[in-house]
């Protein structure tokens, strides 16, 4: 069985919206041993050929992916982003890049939040101190 799972090399390039002709191109892979450059990158999504090294540094880069992400076992799961207004259901666009600051900034705080709970923080009392009621302050 190979270290490189086929199923991680259809997800990487479907999520980074490229089709197969388009990764073709975007990798650059040549015709070679009486197959097609599509054929290739079929036969290794299929599990029927391995990627090389540089063809997996090329993919990494391509797709926008640590080169880590494709020696795992199953693809990960898509991270919540919360609900974009700007676009219609259903016709959102993959954004790597956004997924994993995202990603980093929830890891972040988690180990802020961990920190704080370890010290056990006082709570500070200002925080959800105004109301209403509170007049504006006034300006000069």
């Amino acid at each position: 069985m190979s270290a490189i799972q086929p199923k991680i090399l259809t997800w990487a390039r479907r999520t980074a919206g490229l089709s197969l002709d388009g990764a073709t191109r975007a990798l650059g892979l040549t015709d070679a041993r009486g197959r097609t450059g599509r054929q290739r990158l079929e036969a290794m999504e299929l599990g029927e050929d391995e990627p090389t090294r540089p063809v997996l540094l090329k993919m990494a880069k391509t797709y926008h992916r640590p080169l880590l992400v494709f020696y795992l076992a199953e693809p990960p799961k898509a991270g919540d982003r919360g609900q974009d207004f700007r676009t219609l259901p259903g016709h959102e666009k993959f954004n790597p890049e956004l997924d994993a600051f995202l990603r980093d900034i929830k890891a972040r705080q988690g180990l802020i939040r961990s920190m704080l709970e370890d010290d056990k923080a006082e709570p500070l009392e200002f925080v959800s101190s105004a109301t209403i009621e509170l007049p504006a302050a006034k300006r000069l």
